[in-house]
């Protein structure tokens, strides 16, 4: 009997090594944004942070197909470079698909959405249990603000600069929109700009649906917290472009995300096969499983390179899934680049020699 391939040291030790460097790490999917950013998830306990504003250089689809969600800017103000904005206020639904992905609801837009659809098909459905009452709540779209923020709650936080909060809209933006202006004297809180030296303050109470936002206030920031003038330019320089940041997927992905499978439309049935009898049932099936071959796996790699985009050719074929960059590369050409990975570190065949018999 022939020997069974081994793991090699080197190989296995790349294994761990990849654990470790990667410990803690969610990876690339779970939230709405397109590029890695620093998030804060605010624990129970007291918080104090800064709003940061950002630049915002055109209207995108949040501000103009539903200004009641954020505010357009004139022409004017985005030619002069003024447009700025403190938050971006969006819907959106949490734990989707397999993934548990965390997807933008395009009801922000004013749009139809095939989660809120099943939703309200559960509702009107409803047999008033608990069980169906936590499936419907759990496709309930949040409202929320998302903000720049810079946290001063420890050393640590201060060290991580500008972060991304997903705050609750009701219970952060409401109330801070209501405390801005001193409805006796008419004075303002200007919280939405750091050089004005206004800080937020809140306690987080609870955990999960029990969780409260309490005792929020506006205060004027202390002396030792104030930000030098390059300090401040960091800071505007860090804030995230929040109306670039969000991934906005159409109708049918994210009804292919929260479905878990591809509905196919009328016309695109596949022709079954008669399979008479149990051997024929199970050899279909292997026939059908089996991937269709795409044209890209059938060229040599000099001739796939012209498919593939330059900044991905000086790795393709050579470094699958050790880069960066890897993460973000098309599903094709990746899946091609492993298999020519692969065959390179396949051994050559050599001429089998005849098997000694045992006695």
């Amino acid at each position: 009997m022939s020997r069974r391939s081994r793991p090699k040291i080197e190989e296995m030790d790349e294994q761990v090594q990849h654990s470790f460097d990667h410990r803690g790490e969610m990876g690339k999917y779970g939230n709405v944004y397109k590029e890695d950013v620093s998030s804060w998830r605010p624990k129970e306990g007291d918080h104090e942070l800064c709003i940061i504003p950002f630049l915002v250089e055109k209207n995108s689809i949040f501000r103009t197909k539903n200004p009641d969600f954020n505010k357009a800017f004139t022409d004017k103000k985005l030619k002069e470079g003024q447009a700025f904005s403190h938050k971006l206020t969006v819907l959106l639904h949490y734990s989707i698909g397999v993934n548990k992905d965390s997807v933008l609801c395009p009801r922000t837009f004013k749009e139809t959405c095939p989660i809120c659809e099943e939703r309200d098909r559960l509702i009107s459905e409803s047999d008033d249990s608990k069980e169906m009452q936590e499936r419907i709540s759990a496709l309930n779209p949040s409202k929320r603000a998302i903000y720049n923020v810079f946290v001063f709650d420890s050393d640590e936080e201060m060290k991580k600069g500008v972060q991304i909060w997903e705050a609750p809209h009701s219970s952060i933006e409401d109330v801070l929109s209501e405390l801005y202006i001193n409805r006796r004297t008419g004075e303002k809180k200007f919280f939405t700009i750091p050089e004005e030296s206004w800080n937020v303050l809140f306690e987080r109470k609870g955990k999960g649906l029990n969780t409260e936002y309490r005792q929020i206030e506006i205060l004027e920031r202390r002396k030792e917290d104030e930000f030098s003038e390059k300090e401040m330019d960091d800071l505007y320089n860090q804030a995230y472009v929040l109306d670039d940041l969000i991934e906005v997927k159409t109708y049918d992905e994210l009804k292919e995300l929260f479905k878990g499978h591809k509905e196919e439309k009328p016309g695109e049935e596949l022709e079954k096969e008669e399979r008479p009898g149990r051997e024929g049932r199970f050899r279909g099936r292997a026939e059908e499983e089996k991937p269709k071959e795409e044209k890209l796996v059938e060229k040599e790699p000099d001739d796939v390179l012209g498919d593939i985009p330059e900044e991905y050719k000086d790795c393709f074929g050579v470094r699958n899934n050790e880069m960066a960059k890897c993460e973000d590369c098309p599903k094709k050409i990746w899946e091609e680049c492993f298999k020519i990975c692969e065959k390179k570190k396949q051994p050559e065949k050599r001429e089998t020699r005849e098997r000694r018999s045992l006695r």
